[in-house]
């Protein structure tokens, strides 16, 4: 397919090129022997009706001007193109063309839903009958997108992961004079962050921005269920039947609370008692709304959860950086993050809750670091209690994530011991409370069941594949590594625009900040499963990374370096993200493949 068509295209193309060259070479023989010789090729291909030639002159058309970029840079004796080309017009060409390619794929991943009508359309008239047929625009940015996903996604979440030993192994290696600068301004916004105003926005600005980035994630999360793509209004989501299976076995128990809440905890099918809290508050939005199927009802959730996980994290965005740029940026990344997508991809709704709840008890932990109170201590001691009850598997990746912090924390002597001390005993106490519930109760615990979930080949019926960890899987890194981010769970971990942003913040972040060290810690609890399982370990540590928040303080980067073209290079890729996130929901509708039989 082409924009016109094969041959205004690749006419259009050549003499774009032709004319670049003429204006952009400042060498006057340089741009008599270029100019002359692709403008003569394509003067030739055209009075010789040769498309052969057009086509291999459009190809060469961005290497040429690429290779001009590079010898430019790397040999400025020998430099041809004008000092204004190289320093800003190149600069420039990529901010618009990413802009373009951008905005035409937000169009045509809302084509479905708002252009149907001016769709191109076929008809095939017969005798008797006329047929109108609609093709879809075709949406380069999506696969463009697909492409340099399935390229470099693999590596850049390898390399995520392993941030620890890649940031040791780099910095000393980097610019050191342009880091240290960079570092000691980091430290310096860190340190009188509560007296800074350039990192505080108004109350009316931080509201409307975050009420818009709330609105956006709910307003996705319907994108599933609309006519356009669900026509029979199927239930969208890989285990949508083990929640109104629950739901309607704690139905029965309805008119007793207290055999209701026993039960809600008790180990039965089909979550053995692993997340009563989640259960009872789905039981809850259930009965609020009795004229509903449950299922349906189940179905809508996401609306619920992506605006709730959307303001968790831009409160601990907030509290980590005390920079509001940086906490609405990352309320926008998850709006159009891993969480809510594959959240809605794989109905994890428990682990939503767990996670909003989590990340609201990191909010209290900072907290208390920062500024102790009884009131923030109380706090943060609940939130824990309810994230194990929430989810314990969850629970166990953010309480051991907190846990190496802490001690990182008591270590370097970041914050007053007393504080983190306090801080350890309650991540202690819950651990006793998961270890005496399990024998009580029955149920799942979060200590003994992650025990069992990683090493012993046991499905239950939430979890149909369970993954083991093994030393031979080592052998299989790669191929474990490329089904997780491209072949399962929609391909959704393979983001390559959210991975990338994190690889720019890797090599430019402080290590000695806080939140980097919490972030770098949090990346860091994906090595083992990377290494020593398949991808089903891998997708569900992976799932409780805050990949968006990196992302976000990449794009606070990006807007200090580039003052005067911030705007372009946030909204470009702002834009894409939303059009990719549209496609990836319109294709959640679930399709059976056809019987063998």
């Amino acid at each position: 397919m082409h924009v016109i068509s094969g041959h205004i295209d690749l006419l259009v193309i050549t003499f774009g090129t032709s004319v670049w060259f003429v204006l952009s070479i400042r060498n006057r023989t340089a741009k008599l022997v270029i100019t002359g010789i692709y403008g003569g090729l394509t003067l030739i291909a055209i009075f010789t009706k040769l498309d052969i030639i057009l086509d291999i002159l459009a190809l060469l058309s961005i290497p040429l001007i690429l290779l001009l970029f590079g010898s430019n840079r790397l040999s400025p004796k020998t430099r041809v193109l004008s000092k204004e080309v190289d320093t800003d017009l190149s600069t420039n060409y990529i901010i618009i063309t990413g802009l373009g390619i951008s905005l035409a794929g937000l169009v045509a991943s809302l084509s479905p839903f708002l252009f149907t009508s001016f769709l191109a359309a076929t008809t095939t008239t017969t005798t008797t009958t006329t047929t109108t047929t609609t093709t879809p625009l075709r949406n380069y940015a999506y696969e463009i997108f697909v492409l340099l996903s399935s390229f470099f996604s693999p590596t850049f979440m390898a390399l995520l992961v392993l941030c620890i030993p890649i940031k040791l192994l780099f910095d000393p290696y980097l610019d050191k004079k342009n880091k240290d600068k960079d570092q000691m301004q980091e430290a310096k916004n860190a340190t009188n962050n509560s007296d800074n105003k350039e990192n505080r926005a108004s109350r009316n600005k931080l509201i409307f921005y975050l009420s818009l980035f709330m609105l956006l994630s709910a307003t996705l999360a319907v994108i599933p269920h609309l006519s356009a793509v669900n026509k029979d209004n199927r239930p969208i989501g890989q285990d949508i039947e083990f929640y109104p299976t629950a739901i309607k076995h704690l139905s029965s128990y309805s008119n007793n609370p207290v055999e209701l809440i026993r039960h809600a905890f008790v180990g039965e099918d089909p979550f053995h008692g692993d997340r009563p809290i989640s259960l009872l508050l789905l039981f809850a939005v259930v009965k609020s709304v009795p004229s509903v199927d449950s299922t349906h009802v189940m179905n809508y959730m996401p609306i619920i959860l992506a605006p709730a996980l959307v303001l968790a994290v831009f409160f601990l965005t907030r509290e980590m950086t005390s920079n509001d740029t940086v906490a609405l940026l990352a309320a926008f990344m998850t709006a159009v993050s891993f969480q809510v997508l594959i959240g809605i991809y794989s109905t994890l709704y428990a682990n939503w809750f767990a996670l909003i709840i989590g990340y609201f008890s990191l909010v209290f932990l900072f907290k208390f670091l920062k500024r102790a109170s009884k009131l923030t201590f109380i706090t943060y001691s609940i939130l824990v209690i309810l994230m194990l009850l929430s989810h314990v598997y969850t629970w166990t990746m953010i309480a051991i994530v907190t846990f190496l912090f802490l001690l990182v924390m008591l270590k370097f002597n970041y914050y007053r011991r007393k504080n983190i001390i306090l801080l350890l005993l309650v991540l202690s106490s819950t651990v006793i409370v998961d270890v005496v519930r399990t024998p009580v109760t029955g149920s799942f615990g979060g200590i003994s069941s992650s025990i069992h979930f990683a090493f012993e080949a046991k499905p239950h019926a939430a979890y149909l594949l369970v993954p083991q960890l093994d030393v031979k899987e080592f052998a299989s890194f790669r191929d474990n590594l490329v089904d997780s981010t491209e072949h399962w769970l929609g391909g959704l971990f393979g983001n390559f625009i959210i991975l990338a942003l994190g690889l720019y913040w890797l090599f430019r972040a402080n290590h000695g900040e806080p939140y980097n060290i919490l972030l770098m810690i949090f990346l860091s609890i994906g090595i083992v499963p990377l290494l020593f399982s398949d991808w089903v370990l891998q997708t569900r540590v992976l799932y409780n990374i805050p990949f968006q928040i990196p992302a976000a303080i990449t794009l606070s980067y990006i807007i200090k370096q580039f003052p005067t073209k911030a705007m372009m290079i946030v909204f470009s890729t702002c834009i894409w993200l939303i059009a990719v996130s549209i496609v990836d929901l319109s294709n959640f509708y679930p399709v059976t493949p056809p019987s063998n039989e």
